[in-house]
């Protein structure tokens, strides 16, 4: 059984490689494409692997009804950011850009990942090929390399670097010039995010809950930080064209700041809150466990 989960757990991590590599030669080919390829490539993979036993065992078997929701809702939401109507409106327009940047972030990353994607790609791959993928992962250490960017700190720090330094003038400039930056911007922002929140959400122990609810409000600590210096800038950090409604380039940029402020802290601390219940109740069962088996050792005493 032990042996088993091992192997899943691998086909997983090679799966999401290959998906990744996947959508960036979509990216490099046409960077256009880009957004509605990777939403179209994700969701058809994910269909395919949520089909498959769904047919077999009956719908929920294997990903509950409520986790192929979270997922779908978690790609609607990437197609809401990244397509139109809301994608031109963000070229020159650095708020609307900042609705995107937290719609990824803070929406769609955390329902991906509660969907489950690595499940369904598992079964979406032929029995063959997850063998080949297998033998590539141990030839290559894929697993290892994977355990170490999921663990919470490490997927912590590469999210707040991806977050900061995509906010850099330099940076931010070249992905409103290029589009191969712009989705490259985008890609990682997301990737970076689904990194962190799978390393929040996969544990089950109560440390573990512990763990997640002190990155959670580490992740909040330095968006924080990031928006505050945006909101309270006395002059704009981005040579941009005029934003429109009237907007100066500085007020627009404050008002960028805000929105990843202020909904950010209500979804950050709303996650904050929901895991330190599941805390509380995984050290209650725990409790309540070590106590019948210390009723059942003395009985039979």
């Amino acid at each position: 059984m032990r042996r088993d989960m091992a192997r899943v757990r691998q086909w997983k991590t090679l799966l999401l490689v290959v998906l990744a590599a996947a959508v960036g030669l979509v990216a490099a080919a046409e960077p256009g494409l880009g957004a509605p390829g990777l939403v179209l490539l994700v969701g058809t993979v994910y269909a395919v692997g949520l089909s498959r036993p769904w047919r077999r065992f009956g719908v929920g078997h294997g990903i509950p009804i409520w986790r192929a929701a979270a997922f779908a809702g978690g790609l609607a939401t990437i197609a809401t950011g990244l397509l139109p109507p809301l994608e031109p409106m963000a070229e020159g327009q650095f708020s609307i850009h900042m609705v995107q940047h937290m719609l990824l972030i803070v929406v769609a990353a955390p329902l991906l990942v509660l969907g489950r994607p690595g499940a369904a790609m598992v079964r979406a791959t032929p029995r063959g090929t997850r063998r080949w993928l297998v033998g590539v992962a141990r030839r290559f250490s894929l697993i290892r390399g994977w355990r170490a960017l999921s663990r919470p700190v490490t997927a912590w720090a590469l999210h707040l670097v991806a977050l900061w330094a995509w906010h850099l003038p330099l940076l931010y400039e070249a992905g409103t010039e290029h589009e191969a930056a712009h989705f490259l911007e985008h890609l990682t922002l997301l990737g970076s995010a689904a990194l962190l929140w799978h390393a929040i959400l996969a544990g089950r122990r109560p440390s573990a809950y512990g763990v997640s609810v002190l990155v959670v409000f580490a992740t909040a600590t330095q968006m924080n930080i990031l928006s505050a210096l945006l909101t309270f800038s006395h002059s704009p950090w981005y040579d941009l064209p005029p934003p429109r409604w009237g907007l100066t380039p500085l007020e627009d940029q404050q008002l960028a700041g805000l929105i990843m402020w202020i909904p950010g802290e209500v979804l950050y601390l709303s996650a904050a809150a929901a895991l330190f219940a599941l805390w509380l109740r995984a050290t209650e069962r725990e409790a309540t466990r070590a106590e019948a088996l210390a009723v059942e050792s003395g009985g039979d005493a």
